[in-house]
């Protein structure tokens, strides 16, 4: 039988996942760098069908992949995207074997259409554009509560599957508006920017767990591996000493709320774009501070120069925040009651509802049923 590494100049599948010749990949330029990879734009020689130029390479580091642990990482997260479908998760394409790195498709998002000469990738890019705005301009204010129903899509269709994020943060979060920023007809491109102004994928799954890839080492549920993710968007069950100490009796279950808070954490920098950190307001300089505030059961400051849009377009996103970023855990909604409320009072969406459990807590909420 060949080994992985056999099949490195194949087209053929190997349990599913799709290994190509990494010779049939031209890297465009570099995209970003973290600890464990770097992430490159490429074009295909020949791509096939489905497919689209450019694409997206994320490249192991040669002294990361030599670890066994890292190369099961690796295939954790070629794994799991490999049986993703969702419009709201990033697609991979398959992955090559030496080096080791796994290809996704190319997101960004153009401002062309919005008069401006600027394209980004990811969540967090975007929200900087956004913060370098006058308070006062209007232009992009009802994205943000498109970016927020968009990832809570993706969100909800992971713990559907069973399948907990673990690491999500804006820098994780892909945005989109490929599908209107290229046309050329000025008509349809208003058409369809008021349809779907934004599409938000979800991506970096290294750190997911799922019920359907339980194995030895870093995926086994007996292991202290609950101490995962960004410091900032962590949960207070994860961060404080005695939740890292806890770590390792997590379950699924567990795993979904912590998820939820990172998805509040998200909604607040959805709300606060020029906070570069969620505690930015609230003194934060060292781990420390963020444990501190939580075992005072704070949240985040928001900033006050958006109050005016935090009362009214993005009020929902607000509530929201709220309901996620509960520091009781087991009072967190699940992802489908969020998206519940952020569609509330979206047109068409009568028939959908939040428990009364959390509605009573959130009258605005509550009162949008009955309008």
């Amino acid at each position: 039988m060949a080994t992985f590494e056999d099949q490195a100049d194949s087209s053929r599948m190997d349990d599913e996942i799709k290994i190509w010749n990494y010779r049939k990949l031209k890297i465009q330029r570099q995209l970003g760098r973290g600890s464990f990879a770097t992430v490159y734009l490429a074009n295909f020689d020949e791509p096939e069908v489905g497919m689209t130029n450019p694409v997206v390479m994320k490249v192991m580091h040669d002294s990361v992949a030599k670890g066994n642990a890292a190369r099961n990482l690796f295939m954790k997260e070629a794994k799991l995207l490999t049986g993703l479908r969702h419009k709201n998760i990033v697609r991979m394409y398959g992955i090559c074997a030496n080096p080791l790195v796994i290809i996704l498709e190319y997101v960004v998002f153009d401002f062309s259409p919005f008069s401006r000469d600027t394209k980004v990738n990811t969540l967090d890019m975007f929200l900087s554009e956004i913060a370098q705005m006058p308070k006062s301009d209007r232009e992009f204010d009802h994205l943000i509560p498109a970016i927020a129903i968009d990832v809570t899509k993706g969100l909800s269709h992971l713990h559907q599957l069973e399948i907990a994020h673990r690491d999500l943060k804006p820098m994780n979060i892909l945005i989109s508006n490929q599908h209107y920023c290229a046309l050329e007809d000025r008509q349809q491109i208003r058409r369809l920017k008021a349809a779907r102004p934004v599409v938000c994928k979800l991506a970096d799954f290294g750190e997911s767990r799922s019920q359907l890839l339980q194995t030895n080492g870093l995926n086994d549920p007996g292991t202290s591996q609950g101490f995962r993710g960004t410091i900032a968007f962590m949960a207070p069950e994860i961060l404080l000493p005695e939740g890292m100490m806890q770590g390792n009796k997590l379950t699924l279950d567990d795993l979904k709320k912590v998820d939820i808070w990172a998805l509040g954490i998200v909604f607040f920098c959805l709300i606060n774009p020029g906070d570069a950190c969620p505690y930015d307001r609230d003194g934060y300089e060292h781990m420390i501070d963020i444990i501190n505030l939580q075992r005072q059961r704070k949240r985040p400051s928001c900033d006050p120069d958006y109050h005016i849009k935090h009362s009214t377009v993005w009020a929902r996103v607000k509530d929201v925040f709220h309901l996620c970023t509960n520091h009781d855990s087991s009072e967190r909604p699940r992802a489908s009651e969020v998206l519940s409320g952020l569609h509330a009072r979206a047109p068409g969406n009568h028939g959908i509802l939040m428990t009364s459990k959390f509605l009573t807590n959130f009258p605005s909420i509550s009162s949008s049923h009955h309008d």
